[in-house]
């Protein structure tokens, strides 16, 4: 299994960042408005894509705000059952934000392309 690593560079503060990754409103600015997700640790994620053929449900594991969001894969998709995906938010004197984003477990580098290809990013 492979580890996929992304470090975004994102014009925003750490807080902004966050509210995009670890809200239902922030979510659907950025990836799918097919969205529902808890805010809060223990709570649920679920992300559809194409008219909902596509779902992907998260457990929500870890959230630090303006700092880190953690989730791990569950459900429909046995390629990603198990992946843990997390986001470290960062940010340096005056340079932009970054999000480094990590999925590392069950996830293949096949079905990363796949997943890509399908608005899963």
């Amino acid at each position: 299994m492979a580890d996929i690593h992304h470090q975004i560079p994102i014009d925003a503060s750490p807080e902004k960042v966050y509210a995009a990754l670890a809200t239902p409103a922030g979510l659907r600015g950025w990836w799918t408005a097919d969205v529902r997700a808890d805010e809060n640790v223990g709570g649920k994620a679920e992300f559809g894509f194409e008219k909902h053929a596509f779902v992907f449900r998260m457990n929500i594991e870890k959230l630090v705000p303006a700092k880190q969001v953690v989730w791990t894969c569950h459900g429909d998709h046995p390629e990603w059952d198990g992946t843990t995906l997390t986001w470290k938010i960062s940010r340096e004197d005056e340079r932009p934000s970054s999000a480094l984003r990590t999925a590392t477990g069950s996830l293949s580098v096949i079905s990363a392309r796949r997943a890509t290809r399908h608005g899963v990013s």
